[in-house]
């Protein structure tokens, strides 16, 4: 039976009938009968029960033709439609051409018409008719009128599909729809298998989906000859779409319009929009004060402007009433109402189609309307007020004429409508085409450029949606990614339906869903222009001052709170109280459950509810951030304007609530930049700039600088500067460089780690490479010759070439050596000049030593500046260890530099007897290395006494007073703190320790004898030793002494036995005044001196009767005062000076009585001398080193002043009779009087200076010798024993 006549029979039978099956289904028939046919060729098992199965299958499909459908719907074709007359000439084009286009004015009755026309063409039976409408409105109003005029059930046979509103059936034969709903259907089938024919209608307008559906088709008619094409326009380019489609027939069906009147009033060169609308109102209000006027203007804002101009003028009988896009539904729908008022109503460009607005007699037209383009450069949907083109002036003056005869005024000149456009430009070439190459590119179609378009987008708008895609990664490059798909599928804009996958991945999709809703309605939120504070007033209470996006779920939180707990009336009452559009309400709430479902059967299932408490902020911005990255923007604090990546300016929309902030965020996210008169960011929200990085890595460029070895870390740095375009995502942060360019820091690491000695490692053998290059780098740095050591080059090659590629710091030597345990130590001659070996180390020591002391010693190159060349740091406690004229020699690798330059600085006759001066240098140098030049001098001493020496020539003293020397020759000093710290860093060395030799109490010896604040003997169990042993090594001695404080004595140790001598009387002295304050009364009351003497010697020293009565105790103790060691031993001198002091001071008051007498003969005869004589003068200099302040201390002078007078009053009784022998016998003393009064100067208190008293002692001599031989002097003072005694002063 396999194979026979029956079955071939049956077969047959199938196929003949498949011709009555929709489309859809024959396709998917003739596959199952081709695969029967094949089994019953080769005799297969089963064939026969397979073909009933199917038999019994295709009668129920059969029952599912639309033919019988079709069949029973009349159609009839009003007379006193334009388009009847041209039903028949349609048909015939129908039947003959795949594509037909009809273009139709105002009022021709096209639009319910053609679904008739199709079906008298033999349409709907094999598939639906389709009927495309753009608007959601106008699809759902017509579905029903035609319905009524087919007899056919509403929702039957006659339904429509809208966005989330599907009201057909599967017995529907036409069906009105949004052109973007056939356009997402052909996603699921791409060759609309469910349509015999489909009108386009209202293609006038352009729209984006219009054009794409225009493209598809002219790719799908060639593949589908059977599909039937109307393309219907009250207004169209007919020969440009007649030609898009190969020459198709166009079908003109001319309008039904009333005579219209055209009037023209031209604006004034500066006058508001609103009074030109109120001269145009005005005219016609005089000319007719009955008929409805209908006034176009751009906007909402130029509505609410010329409405209460308007109301203001107060025209009788008059009713105004605006329409606009945002305007409520219950507001919009007043304009349908008849009214027993003459209405005024203001609208936006919504009226110039797909309404009519019964009444209207009269149109005033501003000839403006605001348009949206898209500019790709800044990424802004810009609402421009332009010039309305030639096809929108003739919808709008259609609107005064379709009822009765009309007026239109025109706000403009005739001249200025014959210069606009004649058409509106087409949305795609003002638009962003993301959503529209994402579809494309799902549905595998040519990309842009290569689709056929009516009119071609501009290319950089085409470049801009590609870029869109590639920021969401729904593209990579051209090819659509794993992200792309999934955006595919969502009947969404692709920048939202990526933020609700972000929002499933981080579990928070219920949030996300209720704000990708609300973004993609018009805001529910109303403000009526008369009530704009109590809207604004209302709405705050949902804002947040962070984030809009927070607003929205607030929003939300509080209807579906009260919606839980109220009826439906209610919630109605509660929008109306809150200036919320109840039907968006509605809206928005169905869009967020039909959302729901779509992502459910995208695998996206959201559970749970909106908890704003355990939601995370951070969080839900990220994912808003993942669809719109390139809405961040950046907050200028300077120009109070935020700025994105492009560097477009734009404000905080008024209305956001972060509108109100005192201080704007630093980053803020904006769903929308708009432009209008300003250019304002919507929708905004606060966000962190590094989310940036976090969700769009690709959008950031990362730039480095600032590269560096960092020695504490032992890592290799870099300042990571992250931009987004012309936005600044973080100035500049510390990041490891290695991660991301390892072997530019491998580089740098061994550059700067290793090359100079800075990268250390404790116990390996990067320590002993460190501290090997280290020293080199040092001695560089002390020789003054940097880089001339260490060849860099060659040792950074030792270590590139050494060392493993992956060695980049510290820490990766660390794990090297603790695996490999290998050494990488350099050579020192493979990095090291020949020069190397000449140098001597001690020419530049590291400290230097004082009183067993160590003081460091740091050195500088750094020419011009003042730390240029070596320092000395030295804790302010031990500055008298030092030899006061250390600074003078530096050390002994810069001193011959030093000698040269001050060889230099002499006279040139001079510097002739020296030269070479290098080889004077270096024999100085040789002296000085032996130990042979006496260093506690000035240097210009020394220099001095070696020229006079070696060469026998005498330099005159201040012959080295005005050289300059370069910085680095010249020592600096530290002077550190106690806590170490650099209190001050000098040139000189500080006077006021130039002769204080007190050791510090931070040297150990020295603080066991250290004390104060005693008001007895310092130590009464312990005997006050004569020297103490401070540094065993140096072997450097001090001594103990008593010292006077302010109101006690205590103990100090002093590096020099002449100071701590003299400090140990004067403790003595003040302990002695402590213990009998009784006896110190009486003695000074002894002290009365005539007024006279008082004037001459004590007008400058009030501290003179003290200094007497010292004299007069020194004197009175029975020994020495540095015999005096323990307690015992004071007890024992109070009780001697008890018996004597009182006569001791009195002879000394004989001796003062004395000195005063012989002073005042010799000043007798000084007086005679001229004023302006050498003589006296030189006399009166003379009395004044005598009687100095503090005269009376220095007892050994003192006691010869009877000697100094006398031949001082002989002197002068000489000078007056001869006084230019006078000046020849004392001329060589003079430049020792001018050495002795500076040296005063600066050591008042001569008894702490030794040699300097001895000089003073042998200068009196020599005046004694010089101008009173007759008078025995007590040693040789000649010219030789001056200046040796004078060289051996140490000041």
């Amino acid at each position: 039976m396999n194979g026979g006549p029956e079955l071939k029979k049956q077969l047959a039978e199938l196929r003949n009938g498949v011709r009555l099956l929709r489309l859809s289904d024959q396709v998917r028939w003739k596959r199952e009968l081709d695969r029967a046919a094949s089994a019953a060729g080769r005799g297969q098992e089963g064939t026969a029960e397979l073909l009933d199965s199917l038999s019994a299958r295709f009668r129920k499909a059969l029952d599912r033709s639309l033919v019988p459908v079709a069949e029973s719907l009349r159609y009839e074709f009003p007379e006193d439609l334009p388009i009847t007359s041209h039903v028949e000439s349609i048909r015939e084009k129908l039947k003959e051409n795949q594509v037909v286009i009809v273009c139709g004015s105002t009022g021709s009755g096209k639009t319910t018409q053609l679904p008739k026309v199709a079906l008298a063409a033999g349409c709907g039976r094999l598939g639906r008719i389709g009927c495309t409408q753009p608007r959601r409105i106008a699809a759902s109003s017509l579905a029903r009128r035609v319905a009524g005029e087919l007899g056919a059930e509403f929702g039957n046979q006659v339904g429509y599909k809208v966005r989330f509103d599907d009201r057909t059936a599967d017995r529907t034969v036409v069906k009105f729809m949004t052109d973007g709903i056939l356009l997402a259907e052909t996603r699921d089938d791409p060759m609309l298998y469910q349509y015999d024919c489909v009108i386009l209608d209202e293609v006038h307008e352009r729209s984006l989906n219009v054009d794409f559906l225009l493209g598809y088709f002219k790719l799908l008619l060639p593949k589908r000859p059977d599909l039937k094409l109307i393309i219907s326009s009250a207004t169209l380019e007919s020969e440009r779409l007649a030609a898009f489609f190969g020459g198709a027939p166009v079908e003109e069906v001319e309008g039904r319009l009333f005579p219209i009147e055209d009037c023209w009033i031209e604006p004034g060169e500066d006058e508001e929009l609103t009074d030109i609308v109120a001269r145009g109102v005005t005219f016609i209000n005089e000319m007719d004060p009955r008929g409805d006027i209908l006034v176009f203007l751009p906007g909402e804002r130029e509505i609410r402007d010329c409405a209460e101009m308007l109301n203001g003028r107060k025209f009788p009988n008059t009713e105004i009433l605006p329409l606009f896009g945002r305007l409520s539904a219950g507001d919009q729908q007043r304009v349908f109402t008849p009214s027993h008022f003459r209405r005024i109503v203001l609208a936006t460009n919504v009226a110039e189609t797909s309404l009519t607005i019964p009444g209207i007699r009269y149109v005033v037209d501003s000839g403006l309307v605001r348009l949206s383009r898209y500019n790709p450069r800044t990424r802004i949907q810009e609402l421009r007020v332009e010039q309305i083109s030639r096809a929108s002036a003739r919808q709008r003056r259609g609107r005064c004429g379709r009822l009765r005869d009309g007026v239109c005024v025109h706000l403009y000149s005739e001249e200025t409508l014959n210069e606009s456009a004649e058409f509106t430009p087409p949305e795609i070439q003002r638009s962003s085409l993301a959503g529209v190459i994402l579809q494309m590119a799902s549905l595998n179609l040519p990309p842009l450029g290569e689709f056929p378009l009516v009119d071609e987008p501009a290319s950089a708008l085409i470049r801009e949606g590609m870029r869109t895609l590639n920021d969401l990664r729904a593209l990579d490059g051209v090819r659509l990614t794993r992200i792309g798909r999934s955006l595919a599928a969502l009947p969404l804009d692709p920048q939202l339906g990526r933020m609700l996958l972000e929002a499933h991945l981080r579990k928070i999709l219920p949030e996300m869903l209720v704000i990708v809703a609300f973004l993609s309605i018009p805001d529910p939120r109303e403000r009526p222009f008369e009530k704009a504070a109590e809207a604004d007033s209302a709405h705050r209470r949902f804002q947040s001052d962070k984030s809009d996006f927070i607003g929205i779920l607030n929003l939300w939180l509080a209807l579906e709170e009260f919606r839980a707990k109220n009826s439906n009336q209610a919630l109605r009452r509660f929008c109306v109280r809150n200036y919320l559009n109840f039907r968006r309400v509605r809206e928005w709430r169905n869009l967020v459950d039909d959302l729901t479902s779509i992502m459910a059967e995208n695998r996206c299932v959201s559970d749970g509810k909106i908890d704003l408490e355990r939601l995370s902020y951070d969080v839900l911005h990220k994912a808003l951030l993942s669809g719109l990255p390139r809405q961040l923007g950046g907050y200028n604090r300077e120009t109070r304007l935020f700025s994105d990546m492009g560097g477009k300016k734009y404000l905080i929309f008024p209305g956001s609530g972060l509108a109100g902030r005192k201080n704007p965020p630093d980053f803020m996210l904006s769903f929308a930049l708009v432009e209008t008169t300003r250019v304002f960011g919507r929708c905004n929200a606060e966000v962190k700039a590094e989310w940036l990085e976090q969700i769009a890595p690709w959008l950031c460029a990362y730039v480095y600088d600032n590269v560096c070895w960092d020695d504490r870390s032992g890592f290799v740095y870099a300042r990571e500067r992250v931009t987004a375009g012309q936005l600044v995502v973080n100035s500049g942060r510390r990041c490891h460089y290695a991660k991301t360019h390892p072997k530019e820091a491998r580089e740098v690491f061994i550059r700067e780690g290793l090359v100079t000695g800075a990268a250390t490692l404790r116990g390996t053998w990067l320590e002993e490479s460190a501290y090997l290059i280290r020293e080199i780098r040092l001695l560089e740095l002390k020789t003054r010759r940097p880089d001339s050591l260490v060849n860099e080059d060659a040792l950074f090659d030792w270590f590139d070439r050494t060392l493993p590629a992956s060695i980049t710091s510290v820490d990766a030597l660390r794990r090297d050596w603790a695996s490999e345990h290998k050494s990488y130590l350099p050579d020192p001659e493979e990095f090291t000049t020949e020069e190397y070996d000449e140098l001597d180390e001690a020419d530049y020591p590291g400290f230097l030593s004082f009183a067993g002391q160590r003081f460091p010693l740091s050195y500088s190159y750094d020419p011009g500046e003042k730390h240029d060349g070596v320092t000395l740091s030295v804790p302010e406690d031990s500055l008298n260890l030092l030899n006061p004229h250390v600074l003078d020699y530096l050390v002994p690798g810069y001193l011959p530099q030093k000698i040269e330059a001050m060889l230099r600085a002499l006279p040139k006759r001079i510097r002739m007897e020296l030269m070479p001066l290098q080889k004077a240098a270096e024999a100085f140098m040789e002296l000085y290395r032996a130990g042979e030049i006496f260093t506690e001098q000035p240097i210009a001493d020394a220099v001095s006494e070696f020229i006079f020496t070696a060469y026998g020539i005498e330099i005159e003293h201040g012959a080295f007073d005005s050289l300059e020397l370069p910085e680095y020759l010249v020592m600096k000093l530290a002077i550190k703190n106690a806590r170490g710290v650099v209190k001050s860093v000098v040139r000189e060395f500080p006077e006021v320790h130039r002769l204080d030799s007190a050791l510090s109490k931070s040297i150990p010896v020295v603080r066991k004898w250290e004390l104060t604040n005693s008001l007895c003997w310092p130590g009464i169990d312990q005997e006050l030793p004569r020297s103490v042993i401070v540094s065993k090594e140096a072997g450097t001695a001090g001594y103990p002494a008593v010292v006077a404080e302010e109101n006690s004595v205590g103990r100090k140790v002093f590096l020099k036995e002449d100071e701590a001598r003299l400090m140990h009387e004067r403790g003595l002295l003040k302990l002695y005044r402590l213990e009998l304050p009784q006896i110190i009364r009486p003695l000074r009351a002894m002290l009365r001196i005539p007024h006279e003497m008082e004037l001459s010697f004590f007008l400058e020293d009030r501290a003179w009767k003290d200094e007497m009565i010292d004299s007069a105790i020194r004197d009175s103790f029975p020994c020495d005062c540095w015999e005096i060691r323990t307690a015992g031993a004071f007890a024992q001198a109070l009780e001697h000076s008890r018996d004597c002091v009182a006569e001791l001071l009195s002879r000394r008051l004989e001796q003062l009585n004395l000195v005063f007498s012989l002073y005042e003969d010799a000043e007798n005869f000084a007086d005679r001398l001229p004023e302006q004589s050498e003589a006296y003068a030189s006399i009166r200099e003379r009395f004044e080193l005598l009687f100095r302040p503090g005269f009376l201390r220095c007892r050994r002078a003192f006691e010869r002043y009877d000697r100094y007078l006398k031949a001082l009053k002989i002197r002068a009784e000489r000078a007056v009779t001869a006084p230019a022998k006078d000046s020849q016998k004392g001329a060589d003393l003079v430049p020792f009087t001018r050495k002795l009064k500076l040296a005063f100067s600066v050591t008042p208190d001569l008894e702490r200076n030794e040699s300097l008293y001895d000089f003073y002692l042998l200068y009196e001599e020599a005046n004694i010798n010089r101008f009173a031989p007759e008078i025995k002097t007590l040693e040789k003072c000649g010219p030789d024993v001056l200046k040796a005694r004078w060289d051996a002063v140490r000041i």
